[in-house]
C-alpha cells in the first residue's frame, strides 16, 4: 500500500513528506560517493537531502517521513551496498529500489501494536490497492481461511 501510495507521489512530481535532520553522517569511500551523487537527482525526488561533507562523509540533512522509525545507518549501509554492487545503475532501476527501501522502512512491522481505526485504514487502503493481494516484494498480503480451518484453529470442530 505504501508503495503505490510513495510511487504516485513521485510520478506526480511531488516530493513525499520529509523530516529534516539535525546532523546525520555517513562514511564512504570516493568511488561510493561518486555513485551517490549520480543518483542525487532521484534522492531529491523522494525529499532525501545529501550532501558531500568532506573527502569520505556524506551528510544527510533531509529524509522521508517514512523512514522516521528507521536505524539510518543501516538504511544508508543497504543504498551504498546496492550502488557498490552496481555503480552504474539507471535511474529508474535506482528509483526502484529505493521506492521498495523507503516504502519497507514506513511499513507496518510484525507484532507491532495498532489500535483499531488503524488496522481499518491499513484494510481501506489495501482495498484501493492496485495490487491488493502481494506486497512489492511479490509476498502474499491476504490468505483464505475457510470456516472449517478458522474452527480447527479454535478447536471447534
Amino acid at each position: 500500500v505504501i508503495y503505490e501510495e510513495v510511487e504516485d507521489i513521485i510520478a506526480g512530481g511531488k516530493t513525499p513528506e520529509y523530516i529534516s535532520l539535525e546532523q546525520f553522517t555517513f562514511d564512504v569511500s570516493s568511488a561510493d560517493s561518486r555513485a551517490l551523487e549520480l543518483q542525487s537527482d532521484v534522492f531529491q525526488a523522494f525529499g532525501f537531502l545529501l550532501e558531500i561533507f568532506g573527502p569520505n562523509t556524506m551528510s544527510v540533512r533531509r529524509v522521508p517521513a517514512l523512514l522516521r522509525q528507521v536505524e539510518l545507518s543501516d538504511f544508508f549501509r543497504e543504498i551504498v551496498k546496492l550502488l557498490r554492487d552496481d555503480p552504474q545503475m539507471a535511474e529508474d532501476g535506482f528509483r526502484d529500489a529505493l521506492l521498495l527501501r523507503v516504502a519497507r522502512g514506513g511499513s507496518v512491522r510484525a507484532g507491532q501494536v495498532l489500535k483499531t481505526e488503524q488496522m481499518q485504514d491499513i484494510v481501506r487502503r489495501l482495498e484501493r490497492s492496485r495490487t491488493p493481494l502481494s506486497c512489492p516484494e511479490g509476498r502474499s498480503t491476504l490468505i483464505h481461511i475457510s470456516g472449517d480451518q478458522l474452527a480447527r484453529e479454535f478447536r471447534r470442530g
